[in-house]
């Protein structure tokens, strides 16, 4: 386990170069795979509602292998800031809050994370969804990264 913050960028790159597996957030900092090697493998870890594509197409360009981990619903802190970052009884808003519910209520009904994609675009980044996407704790079940891990090793190792 290695706070990648906490080291130098050599270290870092040292690291990751001799590193099979990661495991981190849907973050800028996952740009370091970067310097993984080729046929490692990257877990990351995002937030519910929010399921970006930027780390999975760097990870395939580089030929590691990407797994996605999807958290738990934070709906506090979710709605919080939504109200925090539009006006107070914002069309657009409700908008977005309603699109949450429903994904909530989908996750919760079958365990299903669900990626809040609003149909207007401008809609989406005007009411800060994936800011505060990314608010929300990550809480995830670590028998999913557990066996994304065990996965990629049978994988690896041509396991039958």
């Amino acid at each position: 386990f290695a706070r990648l913050e906490t080291l130098s960028l050599e270290e870092q790159i040292a690291l990751l170069q001799s590193t099979d597996i990661v495991v981190g957030a849907h973050h800028a900092q996952l740009a370091s795979i970067l310097f993984m090697k080729r046929q490692s493998a990257v877990i990351e870890v995002y937030p519910f509602g929010c399921l970006a594509q930027s780390y999975r197409l760097l990870a395939s360009a580089l030929r590691v292998r990407h797994y996605s981990v999807i958290s738990a619903p934070d709906p506090g802190a979710f709605t919080a800031c939504i109200n925090e970052n539009n006006p107070v009884d914002s069309a657009s808003a409700a908008t977005v809050l309603s699109a949450y519910a429903e994904a909530l209520s989908v996750y919760r009904a079958h365990g299903t994370p669900v990626n809040l994609q609003l149909d207007e675009p401008h809609m989406y980044h005007a009411n800060a969804v994936p800011t505060c996407a990314h608010r929300q704790r990550l809480m995830f079940n670590m028998d999913q990264v557990a066996s994304a891990i065990i996965s990629d090793a049978v994988r690896q190792c041509r396991i039958e």
